[in-house]
Parts: structure tokens; sequence; C-alpha cells
């Protein structure tokens, strides 16, 4: 724990906590193509995409806190612009036809598509609808990830939607991890991890630190080396 420690003060220049979307839906679409992908380069440049092609805003009003529900674009809408769109047909509008693996993947814009389906199922529309059903009920979760390829996107879906304790293990935190610690942890040492120094850091200078700010600190860090 010591070395992880170590290692986290270096990336502990003032980071800004990551930024709400206007509508949670697009929490799954950046979660869907964020997986082996920059996302400078490929990503953010997307998300833009989709939203002028819904005619959507971005980001919340105000990005730095959870929109209540009538600042939000509610996913019912958002499904609505998307009507008549097959995985194929918004692929092409969007300029975009990554799968999800290289081997036996689906088309993203397929994997995000069935995201809504499963937001219909489970009658989410907003943030807050998420955020209740990831404490209430077990079922959206594994529906979430019974979508194909889905697994580490589906952890960052809830961070994006304001899992405050979330841990997204992807390759920047798997290589943080390795250099601070000298070997390759499993996702459950390194969630634990995280949240060990989250406790560390609240009782040492830093009490409104969270594992997702750690998270976004450290990946941050890591991406620009």
């Amino acid at each position: 724990m010591e070395l992880f420690l170590r290692h986290c003060d270096r990336a502990l220049a003032p980071v800004p906590d990551m930024e709400y979307y206007s509508c949670v839906a697009l929490c799954a679409f950046d979660a869907v193509f964020s997986i082996r992908s920059g996302y400078n380069s490929v990503v953010s440049p997307l998300v833009d995409r989709f939203c002028v092609l819904l005619d959507i805003p971005r980001r919340a009003t105000n990005p730095h806190s959870i929109p209540s529900p009538e600042e939000q674009v509610s996913v019912s809408v958002l499904r609505d612009k998307l009507r008549g769109y097959t995985s194929q047909s918004l692929a092409d509008a969007l300029h975009n036809h990554q799968r999800t693996s290289s081997r036996n993947g689906i088309l993203k814009t397929e994997a995000f598509l069935q995201y809504l389906e499963v937001f219909r199922r489970f009658k989410v529309d907003t943030y807050q609808d998420v955020n209740r059903l990831a404490n209430e009920n077990p079922a959206f979760e594994q529906a979430l990830r019974n979508i194909r390829g889905q697994n580490v996107a589906v952890d960052y879906f809830f961070m994006l939607a304001g899992d405050e304790d979330g841990v997204k293990v992807d390759t920047h935190l798997r290589n943080f991890v390795r250099d601070a610690v000298g070997r390759d942890l499993t996702p459950e040492q390194i969630t634990d991890l995280f949240r060990e120094a989250v406790v560390h850091y609240r009782q040492n200078g830093y009490p409104d630190m969270t594992a997702r700010h750690l998270d976004h600190i450290v990946w941050t860090w890591q991406k620009s080396r």
C-alpha cells in the first residue's frame, strides 16, 4: 500500500473531476466507445458528432454535479431521436465502425443500442433512475453486463453516471499499479487499493477525495506519460 500511495502522490496535481453529460445515455455511449480507443483522438470527437447528429447538448448545465431530472435530456427523448437508426446506419452516420472486440465482437453502436434497450426495460430516463437501480435492483447491472464485451465498460458507465466508489480497471490503471507495486494485480485487488487510498487521502488533506476522482487523477496522469 505504501508503494502505491507514493506513486499516487506523484499524480496528485489539481485535476478537475469528470464532468456530467446532459443525458445519462451519453455516459453509456462514452463507456462503450472508450474501451480500446483513445479518448482525445476518438471518443471525445465521436461524442461531439453524436450530439450534433441528435441536436442535443453535450454537457449538463452545471457539469460538476448530477443535473436535476428537469435539466437533463431524458433517455426517452434520445431514443425518439434515434428512431429508425440501426446499428449499421448509426455507425455509418458517425463514421465509426469499431467493434467491441476484434474477435466475435459486435458493432459498438449495437452495444450502445442494447444499453438503451436495457434502459427501456428498466424504465431508466435519468441519472437518478440509474443510481436508484444500482442500489436497489442488481438485475439492472446484470442486464448491462450481459451485453457482449461490456464488463469493464459497465464499471465505467456507473462511474460516469455518478458512482463515487467506482474504479475503471483499464490499461492505464493496470500500468500505473504495476509501475507502483512492481507486479500485475487482479481488477479486484486494484479496486481495493484505490478504495484504501481514498481512506488515506480523506484523513490527510483531501477530505473530498473519492475513488471516482482518484481514478480520474491517475488515469489523466498515466495517459500523459
